[in-house]
């Protein structure tokens, strides 16, 4: 249950790295495929089919299908569509592994369940993720907007989600790297929630990682924006007829699954990570599971955080279902060796540079230490004339920054944080926040907070994806070359819903340093280049200090609002 949350990364620097994280794959080349007669539960076979996708330094993806233990009307949802994530160097005669199936989001945004498989594949962990029923191509679009608004369809939906995370589950354990009494499953939403119920359905599952989910349906139901239509086609109803459906999804909430449930939390085998502000699952829709499950004081809250502005603390909740999962690896199995920085593809380089834009805009440096960003850029939106604009930025240990720039509509601002904050006027006199006040607090707390919250998923969105750079060949084409001067140059192609255009990143002769990046997305053009670049380079004091001239003292407070208004102002002008 929720929406695509990729676009929710905002700031100046997540805005020019916008073609970066948001494109999709080429389509691949075509590999021979494989038939594979496979066992199921409780006697009988089925087919599957399997056919390499891609590979990575670290893992392959085969696209796999198989049927539906269900038969529907609709010849197309009778075949599971799914993506097998399998690690590197395994061979013939290792110890069995753990298998984990991944279950996706409401909306049918497949990019985070994809990500979650990579991140699990890069552990040395097979993950396995497949389209609900009436998903992807399991459906066309006007049905899978009848599951958004038919509660019976939707009720039928999740029935046969039950039975194809059975069959996915024998598709597992079929394979001989997979160990057959150690599949596990996670989810995140309606994922989760889905996941938690097959805990109880199918007795098989190991252990179970949800994310952002909860119990009682029917709350959920009727309290959540996202399935406002399925509540308004139950009430439209007659009152035998809501009965009946409303007992179809009752069947399908985790709460009933309680006594299998609580068998797996006893044992530490069900993790719980869950938004303390969600505004979609209730608070007490979660802690119904979790009391369900046994697990009420080890559930992990994400304080301050919403369902949908989670993707701020995304990067953590990755380490944590890796970890948890991990735990079922044999002693001796490591994750997949990374070749060399020389050899390793595109998308890795292109993740070190990211990783090094998620320095500069997420926590600060160490003491003495700091990150300095020099950047000149020229942007024209679609049929506009190019405005110039300038950020000198330095970072330093705590609150302690710099920064200079020039805006159009605002003009030149410099202001800064050392000993004390201080702003310099257009007119050359420095302000500096030197009279102390009874109720002065720390600079962040002055911020607006939906601007430190959109920060904060900006370099949610981005960390998340660097954990697993092979997760780039999701949504995006990259390409490395060299110019006429012999520097890399990084090419992205990008064919997204919602951005098209390509983009380019020039290093310097270093290979690391950027120089320029220009970029042609949706009809705006830009060229930014970087006249100084250093990560983790060596701070004074003296860098953020007030520039000479004329210096009044003012009260820190005033200041401290003042930077709020500006940094407002900035937001509005570069989202």
């Amino acid at each position: 249950m929720q929406r695509p949350v990729l676009r929710m990364a905002t700031g100046a620097i997540a805005s020019l790295l916008l073609a970066s994280i948001a494109a999709s794959a080429a389509p691949p080349a075509v590999a021979p495929t494989e038939v594979v007669q496979a066992k199921q539960a409780g006697g009988g076979t089925f087919e599957y089919r399997m056919q390499l996708l891609r590979t990575t330094p670290t893992h392959r993806v085969f696209k796999v299908t198989y049927p539906s233990p269900v038969h529907s009307e609709l010849e197309s949802n009778n075949t599971i569509p799914a993506e097998y994530y399998l690690p590197n160097g395994i061979k013939p005669g290792d110890p069995q592994r753990p298998g984990v199936i991944c279950l996706h989001i409401l909306g049918g945004n497949f990019e985070l369940v994809r990500l979650l498989c990579a991140v699990f594949a890069d552990r040395g962990i097979p993950a396995v993720m497949f389209k609900l029923p009436y998903y992807g191509e399991r459906a066309d679009r006007g049905v899978r907007r009848m599951l958004e608004k038919d509660a019976s369809l939707f009720a039928e939906a999740l029935n046969q989600s039950i039975a194809d995370i059975r069959r996915t589950t024998d598709f597992l354990a079929s394979r001989p790297e997979i160990n057959p009494e150690r599949i596990g499953i996670s989810g995140i939403s309606l994922g989760a929630i889905v996941g938690a119920t097959a805990c109880g359905k199918v007795p098989r599952l190991w252990r179970a990682g949800l994310i952002l989910g909860g119990g009682d349906l029917h709350t959920i139901i009727h309290h959540a924006r996202e399935t406002r239509g399925l509540s308004a086609f139950i009430k439209a109803q007659t009152p035998a007829e809501q009965q009946r459906i409303e007992g179809l999804i009752a069947q399908m909430d985790p709460l009933r699954q309680r006594e299998r449930l609580q068998a797996l939390g006893r044992q530490g085998r069900v993790l719980m990570v869950n938004a303390a502000e969600d505004e979609v699952v209730p608070r007490r829709c979660t802690e119904q599971l979790a009391e369900a499950a046994g697990v009420s004081d080890k559930v992990v809250w994400l304080d301050g955080l919403a369902h949908y502005t989670a993707m701020a603390a995304l990067p953590s909740i990755l380490q944590q279902l890796g970890d948890f999962f991990a735990q079922d690896l044999p002693k001796g199995i490591t994750p997949p060796a990374a070749p060399a920085l020389k050899s390793l593809p595109p998308e890795h380089r292109l993740a070190r540079f990211v990783r090094e834009v998620i320095a500069l805009i997420g926590p600060s440096p160490n003491k003495g230490r700091c990150h300095l960003a020099l950047l000149q850029a020229d942007i024209a939106e679609k049929g506009k004339k190019a405005k110039g604009y300038e950020f000198d930025l330095v970072r330093g240990a705590g609150d302690r920054f710099r920064l200079a720039c020039t805006i159009p509509k605002v003009g030149k601002v410099a202001l800064g944080n050392g000993a004390s904050p201080w702003l310099q006027s257009q007119k050359e006199v420095c302000f500096v926040g030197s009279i102390k006040g009874t109720g002065d607090r720390a600079l962040p707390t002055y911020l607006n907070p939906q601007f430190l919250l959109k920060a904060r998923v900006a370099w949610g969105a981005l960390s998340a994806m660097t954990i697993s750079p092979n997760a780039f060949r999701n949504y995006l084409t990259v390409t490395a070359k060299r110019n006429a001067k012999g520097n890399e140059v990084l090419g992205m192609d990008i064919h997204h819903r919602h951005a098209r255009g390509k983009a380019e990143i020039t290093f310097a002769k270093d290979g690391t340093t950027p120089e320029i990046l220009t970029f042609a997305v949706d009809g705006t053009t830009g060229t930014v280049h970087f006249r100084q670049w250093q990560i983790d380079t060596i701070a004074t004091e003296e860098l953020f200090a007030p520039p000479g001239g004329e210096h009044k003292s003012v009260r820190r407070e005033d200041l401290c609002r003042m930077f709020a208004a500006i940094f407002d102002i900035i937001g509005e002008n570069v989202q």
